[in-house]
């Protein structure tokens, strides 16, 4: 099964509004440095903290959610910080039912657009 019908399957049976797809733990050690484990760590607790609900995996880029909870949300970034805004509003929401899931991580192909300090002081800084 790939990754997609994981996700999608996953998002049926737990019967939730947004499902966060974490890639923690890192099964593949070459996937991710330390540094952006780290980073990710500190994200993730920050929000967590903030927002009084554990998600391991603050930055995920892939997630799955219901079209009809868009409507009450207020996203305004178009950038690194999206992916942690969606969460957020999802969050805040009392209505939205969140849940995550593991996911397997690999190494990827191609150049990273990651600016881990830049991108990683904005998205604290966004919460």
């Amino acid at each position: 099964m790939d990754a997609l019908s994981y996700l999608i399957e996953a998002f049926l049976h737990l019967e939730v509004d947004f499902l966060n797809a974490s890639r923690f733990p890192v099964r593949d050690a070459r996937a991710m440095s330390f540094k952006h484990k780290f980073g990710n760590l500190v994200q993730s607790v920050v929000m967590s903290l903030l927002f009084f609900r554990w998600v391991r995996d603050s930055q995920s880029g892939m997630w799955v959610f219901r079209r009809s909870i868009l409507q009450d949300m207020k996203l305004e970034s178009d950038g690194m910080a999206f992916s942690e805004e969606i969460k957020i509003e999802a969050l805040l929401n009392a209505r939205v039912r969140f849940g995550e899931i593991s996911i397997q991580y690999s190494s990827r192909l191609g150049e990273t657009k990651l600016n881990p300090w830049r991108d990683g002081i904005q998205n604290l800084l966004f919460c």
